[in-house]
């Protein structure tokens, strides 16, 4: 399964807030305040969201 591309990039500023925590403590922090309101699969997939297929493009297609 892929990384949100949201919650590892909004990680990465919290480490500017808190430098005592690694970029992966705070991306499980985020990944745990939004289970109840998670991410779009759109916002997950960030740069590698496939317009065209509407699609995370790091994931493989069941028909290829």
């Amino acid at each position: 399964m892929p990384s949100c591309e949201k919650c590892w990039g909004d990680a990465y500023m919290r480490t500017y807030e808190n430098p005592y925590k690694s970029q992966a403590e705070h991306y499980q922090d985020l990944l745990d305040e939004r289970k109840d309101n998670p991410c779009t699969p759109k916002q997950k997939a960030g740069q590698f969201w496939d317009d065209d297929l509407q699609r995370d493009s790091r994931i493989e297609s069941e028909a290829e």
